[in-house]
């Protein structure tokens, strides 16, 4: 008799344990197809840029607000963003003011940033290194237009 209520029991314990692994795959099967449906886009800069400008920031309450309006600086005019690829990697820049401007910059495989002069200056340049190979990716501006250069030095 008590066997059979060890064999109840122990029945019972897995059917109620098969119901909430069943449960809980249903509940992260509908949660995750809710979080992987939608196709999501990465943002360019000038994306990140209009959504920030989309958003206006709520004043603070202990903000205070002056009668006259403060004068706004104007924008300077900058280029887009373009992509400058070399054998060592690939290297993002912009011209504002005629000035040169690294946003980003991302080494080949086998590469490593070795030395990056960001800017803004009238020239800018990242070093991409590997094992025997040093390669310079120089970005000048021509006008408000970004132009790249390299320069390859090869140890032996």
């Amino acid at each position: 008799m008590w066997k059979r209520g060890i064999l109840l029991g122990v029945l019972g314990w897995l059917a109620v344990a098969a119901g909430a692994v069943t449960v809980g795959v249903l509940a992260v099967t509908l949660v995750g197809s809710g979080l992987t449906s939608g196709s999501s886009q990465p943002l360019s800069s000038d994306g990140v840029s209009r959504a920030l400008g989309a958003t206006s920031p709520s004043p603070s309450p202990t903000a205070t607000f002056s009668p006259t309006p403060t004068p706004t600086p104007a924008k300077t005019p900058s280029s887009p963003t373009k992509p400058f690829t070399s054998p060592g990697g690939t290297a993002y820049a912009q011209c504002t003011s005629g000035q040169a401007y690294l946003t980003s910059w991302s080494p080949h495989p086998g590469f490593e940033t070795d030395e990056v002069e960001r800017g803004p200056d009238s020239r800018v340049s990242v070093r991409f290194e590997a094992d025997d190979t040093k390669i310079r990716l120089i970005i000048r501006c021509s006008g408000n237009t970004p132009q790249a250069s390299t320069e390859t030095d090869i140890d032996d």
